[in-house]
């Protein structure tokens, strides 16, 4: 096994403390910081810490004190915690790995890489990545339980993180004599070793959006809730991993991250692939006699980017941006479903029967495309005209049957 996986270790601790305070009728202010330390060791010593402390501020506005109106408002800062992958890098009992690769014209195996060597990491002066988030809205009250809003919100994220490779020289293919491979004499130090230096980047990811909610809350024996959404998301990290783990795959060079230049830097900044431009939902449930009730839900969202790639089986396999990031775009997405209920009311809880439709019109819409080209040996870039080719689409009609017991 690992060892050193079965030594590092990683300690994290917590605290919240949160306040309402109402200045006056009809305002309220909730204020808030929570406290995160988070350390990691190898078998000897303590390698990385980050402690920090995050705002949480909000506020709800009853504008003329009628319950009719109101505006809120609110701030928060959020840490990630640091990445317990990281820290085997800097075992000092870690497992080496080297890779050959069989070359057919000289009938031989050839050194390809080495990696996971001792101390084969280094640890930069980082800092915990963050998302700052605001919002903003305002909510009237336009007819008895019917309720018409609209809220703003945005969020940034920045300083993620990179294990970025500085042993090798790059010429934009990998090596230095552009056949698309990496030797040991591609190596600064002669090595062939991969040796990674971890630490913040200067990527970051956007995000804005603009939302409009109309709700009929249950009264009559039905209920209705609206929105539209109209929203932008941008960066140069790939949400797939900054939206989750504030760790970045993008940067793994210098060539990647040199300001969005160079050979894998190019078209760097652009839409992220989870840009939905536009999104609207529609749902609703009425409450018939005799314990029935039947509910249908309608979503449609614009299509989400995605991009072009030339694939590098080289540094175990990356991907370089060959055109603007986020150019291509799936077709919108149609989802409707229903579901009927009926419940019986027993002495001890409720007993509810369930049958469901998803996606009832069965719509077959696209999901996901293959986005990479290939480099060919000799750093020749191959087109790929598979390029484009369908994957995956959306799941078809599909029904279900239930059973709900609450009590």
């Amino acid at each position: 096994g690992d060892i050193a996986a079965e030594r590092d270790k990683q300690h994290r601790f917590s605290a919240y403390a949160q306040d309402s305070w109402s200045p006056k009728a009809g305002l309220t202010m909730n204020l808030g910081l929570r406290f995160d330390t988070s350390q990691v060791y190898n078998e000897v010593e303590s390698l990385w810490r980050w402690t920090n402390i995050a705002p949480r501020l909000g506020f709800a506005w009853d504008v003329l004190n009628d319950g009719k109106n109101v505006v809120r408002g609110n701030y928060s800062r959020f840490y990630f915690p640091i990445i317990a992958q990281y820290v085997s890098g800097f075992s000092t009992e870690y497992t080496s790995t080297t890779t050959y690769e069989w070359d057919e014209d000289a009938e031989e195996w050839t050194f390809r890489s080495r990696s996971g060597t001792p101390n084969s990491t280094e640890l930069e002066d980082n800092k915990a990545p963050y998302t700052d988030e605001f919002s903003f809205g305002y909510e009237r009250e336009i007819y008895r339980d019917v309720a018409l809003g609209g809220n703003f919100i945005y969020r940034k994220s920045k300083r993620f993180l990179e294990d970025r490779e500085i042993n090798f020289v790059w010429d934009g293919l990998g090596g230095t004599d552009g056949d698309g491979n990496f030797s040991a004499g591609d190596s600064i130090d002669g090595s062939g070793d991969f040796r990674y230096s971890v630490g913040n980047i200067p990527g970051e990811t956007e995000y804005k959006a603009l939302e409009i909610v109309a709700r009929k809350n249950f009264s009559n024996n039905w209920q209705l809730l609206a929105s539209y959404v109209l929203s932008k998301a941008e960066g140069d990290v790939m949400g797939d991993y900054g939206g989750s783990s504030s760790i970045s795959a993008e940067w793994d060079t210098d060539a990647i991250s040199t300001d969005g230049i160079g050979p894998y830097g190019r078209n760097q900044y652009g839409l992220m692939n989870f840009d939905q431009r536009h999104s609207f939902k529609l749902s609703g449930t009425y409450f018939f006699p005799y314990g029935f009730n039947a509910g249908a839900t309608y979503g449609f969202t614009s299509g989400t980017p995605y991009n072009h790639f030339y694939y590098h089986d080289g540094y175990s396999g990356f991907a370089i941006l060959q055109d603007q990031r986020g150019q291509f775009n799936y077709e919108g997405r149609h989802q409707f479903d229903i579901r009927v209920e009926k419940s019986f009311e027993l002495p001890w809880g409720n007993l509810g029967f369930l049958f469901d439709i998803f996606n009832l019109f069965n719509r077959s819409e696209v999901t996901q495309v293959r986005e990479f080209g290939e480099i060919e040996p000799g750093g020749v870039i191959n087109d790929d005209d598979r390029f484009g080719e369908i994957l995956s689409r959306t799941a078809p009609r599909r029904v279900q049957l239930g059973v709900r017991f609450t009590f």
